[in-house]
C-alpha cells in the first residue's frame, strides 16, 4: 500500500473540484450539505468561513485555530473524588464520555476532551480529528504488505502491581509521511480484570513517553515525534496538560488488539472508537470539502484540523 496515496489530502482548489459538480453552500446549510454529498460526483467550496470563534468566553482573541485547540472550552469529563468514588459510580471512561456528551451546550464550541489522574490531578487531552488520524495510522499499518510499515510492539514491563499499576509498553509506530518508524512509550496501560477495585480510575493513568525522538527506516534520529505537553511560551498551558498524539492513539489500539488475540482480554478504551459514520464523514471534509479565505487561497492544515473536529461534532450531535 502506498502510504502517499493513502494520507494523502487534497490542497488546492483544483485538487478537490476536478471532474465534480462544485456546490457552494452557506454556512447554515454546510452541515446538511456534508452530510447528503456524494463524494465521487460531488465537491464543496466555501469561501470567507469563519473557522473557529475568533475571541474566547474571557474575551481573549484567538489569534489562529491551534491556539483555540489549546485554549477554547473543553468537554470535561466527571472527576471523582478518589478511586472508591469512581467505583461506586461505575466512572468507566464510555460512561464518563456519555455523561458529558449528553450535557453539552449546543451553543459552545469545545476544542478536546479533558480529563484529570486521580493520582497525579495532571490533566489528560485528546482531539476528536487526532482519534481519527491514530484510527487510520492503525489501519494503514495493518492494511500494508510492508513490513516497515507495521506496529511493532518491542517491549512490553510487566510492573509488580499490574492490576494497580498497568502494563509498560515500547511500540513502534508507522510515520505518516516517510518510511520508517517512531518509536514511543505507553505507561499505565489499564490491563486490570474485570472484579479489579481499579477498572474504573485506572484508564485515567494512561501517559506516554519517548516523544523526543525516533528513528528512521535507515537509521536517522528523528527530531521529534509529535508536541507532548503545553508550554507557557506557545501559548500552553501552565499545568503541563499532556495532549494525546495520534501515534499514541495508533500505539494503543495494537496494544489493544494483540492482548485480545493473545489472552482473550479486554483493554478499556481511554479513547473513543470512531464508527463508519464518523470515518466517512471525516474523509469527506478532508477530501470533498475547501475553504477559501480573504487573504490566501487556501487555508492551512493545522487549521483545517480545527474546521473538522468542529464540524464532525455538529455532525455527531445530530445523528
Amino acid at each position: 500500500m502506498n502510504r502517499e496515496t493513502f494520507f494523502y489530502r487534497p490542497t488546492t482548489v483544483r485538487d478537490v473540484t476536478a471532474g465534480r459538480t462544485v456546490l457552494e453552500p452557506d454556512r447554515h446549510t454546510l452541515v446538511d450539505v456534508i452530510d447528503k454529498l456524494d463524494p465521487r460526483q460531488e465537491a464543496i467550496l466555501v469561501r470567507d468561513y469563519t473557522i473557529v470563534p475568533t475571541v474566547s468566553e474571557q474575551g481573549i482573541p484567538y489569534t489562529h485555530g491551534q491556539n483555540f485547540l489549546k485554549r477554547g472550552p473543553k468537554v470535561h469529563l466527571a472527576q471523582p473524588r478518589s478511586m472508591e468514588d469512581a467505583r461506586q459510580k461505575c466512572l468507566s471512561a464510555l460512561i464518563s464520555r456519555a455523561y458529558a456528551l449528553n450535557n453539552l451546550d449546543p451553543h459552545r464550541f469545545y476544542s478536546g476532551v479533558s480529563w484529570r489522574s486521580l493520582r497525579t490531578r495532571q490533566r489528560k487531552e485528546f482531539h476528536l480529528v487526532d482519534i481519527l488520524e491514530g484510527a487510520r495510522i492503525f489501519a494503514f499499518a495493518h492494511q500494508s504488505s510492508d513490513t516497515d510499515d507495521k506496529l511493532r510492539i518491542k517491549i512490553y514491563t510487566k510492573t509488580p502491581n499490574l492490576q494497580q499499576q498497568g502494563g509498560t509498553f515500547e511500540v513502534e509506530v508507522p510515520s505518516r509521511s516517510q518510511e520508517g518508524r517512531y518509536s514511543l512509550t505507553l505507561h499505565h496501560v489499564p490491563l486490570s480484570r474485570r472484579d479489579s477495585f481499579h477498572r474504573y480510575s485506572l484508564w485515567r493513568e494512561l501517559s506516554g513517553s519517548g516523544h523526543g525522538g525516533g528513528f528512521t527506516a535507515n537509521g536517522e534520529k528523528r527530531k521529534r515525534v509529535c508536541s507532548k505537553t503545553y508550554d507557557p511560551v506557545t501559548f500552553r498551558d501552565a499545568s503541563r496538560a499532556e495532549v494525546y498524539c495520534p501515534h499514541e492513539v495508533a500505539a494503543f489500539l495494537h496494544i489493544s488488539q494483540r492482548v485480545r488475540e493473545t489472552t482473550g482480554g479486554v483493554i478499556r478504551q481511554p479513547f473513543p472508537l470512531p464508527t463508519q459514520f464518523i470515518v466517512d464523514r471525516y474523509l469527506t471534509l478532508k477530501n470533498n470539502v475547501l475553504i477559501t479565505g480573504k487573504k490566501r487561497s487556501k487555508i492551512t492544515q493545522k487549521e483545517y484540523r480545527v474546521f473538522s473536529q468542529l464540524l464532525l461534532r455538529q455532525m455527531i450531535k445530530r445523528n
